[in-house]
């Protein structure tokens, strides 16, 4: 079942205007439900002729070209409404035209600043104006046909002037909220009513004339399909006047009035946000009228300007304690300067900080004054040089201010467009210890690890010389220089002589190798080099190796590769390391490819590519750590230290290139070596 249709406004204007634009306006922002109004041309004789005569009203807007229409129009039929009242609302006012305008008998002439700018305001409040001031119909006290006739707006008016003299004499939120809903309530006869303002997001009860009746708040969306929601959402008042049942509606969040008849009226800001809506139930003896509801109307737009004043106030106050409240419990010192470098506002917590007397940190203190203070009791700055850094600055800064006390406080100054700066102090002691340990911890760790690799250095060395001793005197027995060996089982352990002697040599030379790179002392021997050859070599070198494995090796050239200038002896280890890895990790019957490559932008690519087991995201990370063994029972087919990647990675790197590996578990892995197009000869 839907509301009740809207009754006629209190008062009726008539809007004349030749400008369109200011008509679209009106129709827009005249929104008061206390108003009904009407717009047309004055040049329309028509629909002026008739409409004027009901109305109450009637509006001039006079621009610098329609003068003359807008009184020729006012003469022709100002008899046809002789109780109405006629305004000129002139934004191209004049005295010359004032004068012409009252001589001719108009009520009132008022000047526009603007063509559109505040002309709904101006409109509606003179329509108050005229509410409030229209005199009383002379009534004869024997005269019953003449009370008869007499206009029922101007007698109710009467009624409520009173209470509007009341209203304006409030002065807090509560206190005119409280009165226009008992002046309501005593007026018309309620029995009960509430009053509810927006709070965040609900309605919060005001005041009520039934108090317990209605719940202190309401969950604001309210409930949809209730008497307040539609009224909270269209913005119109509601009148509910019998003939069914008031519990048909449900009222909103609870089961709602039981009286057979209903006001609500809504309260909303000029751009038309809701921000309240207050409501009246249960007339004595008798219905709500619709010349009750006007009288609702005529006193709760008088009010509404107070009451939209108020709210706006309050809010602020709020807002405005909360500020206070953060701006007091942040942990950085406020200082704000004017434009004459005087302190306009502070926080305790700028004197906490800068540990500066109380009773010279104050609001009209020259924060020169302070400055002085703080470098006299021995405070240093950088970069101010003892002069204070707000004179004569117009940008933003900020500095490192070391308090007496030993205190590290940052100081920010944001410049204010108009003058003035927002001061902003921050206590970083903590932070400078935090970073002077960590400079410490840092050139520690950096002392050790040059420490270590001295002495893996020093220790690679030592070990070279007995090792090259151990595999050469292994290969002469191996060999049979001075005669074969009768029992086959030394021939066997001179075998495993010789290779462990091999790969243990191999692992000092890359720990001495990375050490060096590590420590900055490895030197590039850079020569031109047939890059192709060179793999090549290294490729028949690990044939044996790969043969044993059961693995297929092949070298693609794409492109036809010249000389590149790198490390020989380098590039060749990066080889070995790589194509080792390869073949170790790669099943019998699978295949380690070498591509060589020149790409787009001149550089010169270098693949090894195996269908061998891969490995995941995870181990990649461990196996380009220095010593870094992936957890596989596959990988241990070969023994190893986890170097190879680290130094295969540094080396390039020396060479000014990148090192990229990526891999799949159970497909495979592919090394990518990218030399700079500056390494082409």
């Amino acid at each position: 079942m839907g509301l009740p249709k809207i009754n006629k406004a209190c008062v009726s204007l008539l809007f004349l205007s030749e400008e369109k634009e200011a008509l679209a306006v009106l129709t827009d922002q005249l929104n008061d439900p206390a108003i009904d109004f009407s717009v047309t041309s004055p040049r329309d004789d028509q629909n002026i002729r008739a409409q004027i005569s009901s109305m109450d009203l009637v509006f001039f807007h006079v621009g610098e070209s329609d003068i003359d229409l807008s009184l020729r129009t006012f003469s022709k039929f100002r008899t046809l409404a002789p109780n109405a009242g006629f305004f000129f609302l002139d934004y191209a006012a004049t005295p010359e035209r004032a004068v012409r305008a009252m001589k001719m008998g108009v009520d009132d002439y008022i000047v526009l600043n603007s063509k559109f700018e505040g002309l709904a305001e101006q409109v509606g409040q003179s329509c108050l104006d005229c509410l409030l001031t229209m005199p009383a119909p002379k009534l004869a006290s024997a005269n019953n046909a003449l009370m008869q006739t007499a206009s029922p707006l101007n007698f109710k008016v009467r009624e409520v002037v009173k209470a509007a003299g009341e209203l304006a004499q409030c002065g807090s939120l509560h206190e005119v909220c409280t009165k226009l809903l008992e002046k309501l309530g005593s007026v018309l006869g309620a029995t009960g009513g509430s009053f509810y303002l927006l709070e965040g997001d609900h309605l919060k009860q005001v005041h009520s004339l039934d108090p317990g009746h209605a719940p202190m708040k309401l969950s604001v969306p309210l409930e949809e399909g209730s008497i307040f929601e539609q009224v909270f959402r269209t913005g119109e008042p509601y009148l509910h006047t019998g003939g069914q049942a008031g519990n048909v509606y449900k009222t909103s969040g609870w089961e709602g009035y039981k009286a057979d008849n209903m006001l609500v009226y809504p309260l909303a800001q000029k751009n038309g946000e809701m921000i309240g809506i207050f409501s009246l139930h249960g007339k004595r003896d008798m219905v709500f009228t619709k010349d009750d509801r006007d009288i609702v109307l005529i006193l709760a737009a008088y009010s509404r300007e107070t009451i939209r004043a108020l709210y706006a106030q309050e809010k602020s106050v709020q807002t405005s304690d909360s500020l206070r409240l953060t701006f007091e419990n942040i942990n950085e010192g406020i200082v704000l300067l004017n434009a004459d470098l005087e302190i306009v506002e502070f926080n305790q917590k700028a004197l906490t900080l800068t540990n500066i007397p109380a009773d010279l940190l104050h609001t009209g203190q020259k924060i020169e004054v302070i400055y002085d203070y703080l470098f006299e009791r021995g405070d240093v700055a950088d970069r101010m040089q003892g002069k204070c850094p707000w004179v004569e600055v117009t940008e933003d800064f900020e500095y490192l201010h070391r308090c007496a006390s030993g205190n590290m406080i940052s100081v920010s100054g944001n410049y204010i467009e108009n003058g003035g700066f927002v001061l902003t102090f921050t206590d970083i002691t903590r932070q400078k210890e935090w970073e002077v340990q960590l400079c410490l911890a840092k050139e520690r760790a950096e002392a050790a690890s040059v420490s270590k690799t001295n002495f893996l250095a020093s220790v690679s060395h030592e070990l070279r010389t007995p090792l090259n001793a151990i595999i050469g005197f292994a290969e002469m027995i191996n060999k049979s220089v001075f005669g074969k060996l009768e029992n086959e089982k030394y021939v066997e352990y001179v075998h495993h002589i010789h290779d462990s002697g091999s790969h243990l040599l191999h692992l000092i030379n890359n720990l001495l190798d990375l050490s060096k790179v590590e420590a900055g002392k490895f030197e590039l021997q850079e020569t031109d080099v047939h890059l192709s050859d060179l793999v090549q070599n290294t490729l028949n070198y690990c044939q044996k190796q790969a043969d044993e494995a059961g693995v297929t090796l092949s070298f693609s050239e794409m492109v036809k590769v010249g000389l590149v200038r790198v490390d020989e002896n380098a590039v060749r280890q990066i080889l070995l390391n790589l194509l080792s890895n390869a073949i170790k990790f790669t099943p019998n019957g699978g295949a380690v490819d070498v591509v060589l490559n020149i790409s787009t932008n001149g550089d010169v690519l270098l693949l090894v590519k195996d269908t061998g087991i891969g490995m995941e995201d995870k181990s990649l990370e461990i196996a380009m750590q220095p010593f870094g063994q992936i957890e596989n029972a596959f990988n241990r087919k070969y023994p190893g230290t986890g170097l190879g990647l680290p130094l295969v990675a540094s080396l390039v790197e020396l060479h000014g290139g990148a090192f990229d590996i990526s891999s799949r578990l159970g497909v495979g892995t592919t090394c990518s070596l990218n030399f700079p197009s500056n390494k082409a000869a």
